[in-house]
């Protein structure tokens, strides 16, 4: 039964994050704004799961949650990709952005939700 509530989550979180990108993409790729935003909010999503979920949690949410949805909404594999694009074609500045924004949301998303 997890198997299938991670494979539904899952496949939530890739609709929902391809959503996010059809709303966002321009159709020119100058900066990752779809792949940004997807991650932060899976971060935070990942975070308000973990830490404000009742301790001991042994139902459904979060493996369909956590696992599963928060899995299929963030993409490292992307933000690799987009970030390497970027220093190809010389977006050095827009790189070195896009890899401090993307770390320091995500984490900070959980440390601010982890720090009681």
């Amino acid at each position: 039964m997890n198997y299938l509530l991670i494979f539904l989550g899952g496949g939530l979180g890739s609709v929902c994050r391809f959503g996010i990108s059809r709303l966002i993409t321009t159709g020119t790729f100058t900066f990752p704004y779809a792949t940004l935003t997807s991650n932060i909010l899976a971060s935070l999503i990942l975070a308000i799961s973990v830490y404000h979920l009742p301790k001991g949690e042994s139902g459904w949410l979060p493996y369909f949650l956590v696992i599963g949805f928060c899995g299929g909404f963030s993409t490292f594999s992307t933000f690799s990709h987009e970030l390497v694009l970027l220093l190809q074609n010389g977006n050095w500045i827009q790189g070195i952005l896009y890899l401090l924004i993307s770390v320091a949301c995500g984490v900070g998303c959980i440390w601010m939700l982890a720090v009681k």
